[in-house]
C-alpha cells in the first residue's frame, strides 16, 4: 500500500474578508470626536450663563436635551467609528438612525433656543455640530447602500461557491451514500 502525504499549506474554505470603509464618513466622525468637546464646553458654559434669563419650559428642555445629547453623541459616535471602519452594518445602521431619528431634532433644538441665538459663539459652535451631522448623514446613507450592496454581493458568491461543493461519505456497515450540502 501507497500512502500519499500531502505537504504545504492548507487552503481554507473562504478568503479573508474584505472591509469597506468611506473615508468621509470617517474623516466627518473624527472631526466630530474631536469638536465635540469644544461643542459641549460652549454649551454647558453659555447655559449656565443664561440660565437665569431663560423661562422655565425652555430650562428644562435645554437641561434634558443636553442630558440626553451628550451621552448619545459618544454612543453614536463610538457606533459611527466602528462600524465604518469594521464594515458592520448593524453598528453602522444604528450609527445612522442615532444621528437622524434622535441626535437632528436634538441638534436643531439646540441651535434654535433662545441661549444660543443670543450669543454669537454658541450659535457658530452649534450650527458647526449641525452641520456635521447632516453632512454625516448625507454621506452615511450613500455608504451604508455600498457596504449592504457589497455583503449582498459576498454572500450570494459564497453561496454559489458552497453549492457547488458536495461531500460523500460512506458508510461501512451499511454501505450507503449520503450527501451532504
Amino acid at each position: 500500500m501507497e500512502e500519499h502525504v500531502k505537504t504545504g499549506a492548507r487552503k481554507c474554505d473562504y478568503e479573508e474578508e474584505e472591509v469597506i470603509a468611506n473615508m468621509w464618513v470617517q474623516l466627518l466622525i473624527q472631526f466630530n470626536v474631536y469638536f465635540s468637546g469644544v461643542w459641549v464646553v460652549v454649551t454647558i458654559f453659555f447655559l449656565n450663563c443664561e440660565f437665569a434669563n431663560i423661562n422655565g419650559i425652555e430650562k428644562i428642555l435645554s437641561i434634558l436635551s443636553l442630558v440626553v445629547a451628550i451621552p448619545l453623541e459618544v454612543v453614536r459616535l463610538y457606533l459611527g467609528y466602528t462600524g465604518n471602519l469594521m464594515s458592520a452594518i448593524p453598528s453602522f445602521a444604528a450609527f445612522l438612525i442615532l444621528s437622524f431619528l434622535i441626535q437632528l431634532p436634538l441638534q436643531a433644538y439646540l441651535l434654535l433656543a433662545t441661549h444660543t441665538v443670543q450669543h454669537l459663539l454658541p450659535t457658530v459652535v452649534q450650527s458647526i455640530t449641525a452641520g456635521t451631522l447632516l453632512l454625516q448623514i448625507a454621506t452615511g446613507v450613500p455608504a451604508m447602500r455600498k457596504l449592504s450592496a457589497f455583503r449582498r454581493k459576498q454572500f450570494q458568491m459564497q453561496r454559489w461557491q458552497y453549492m457547488g461543493k458536495t461531500s460523500v461519505t460512506e458508510r461501512s456497515d451499511s454501505k450507503s451514500v449520503s450527501v451532504i450540502e
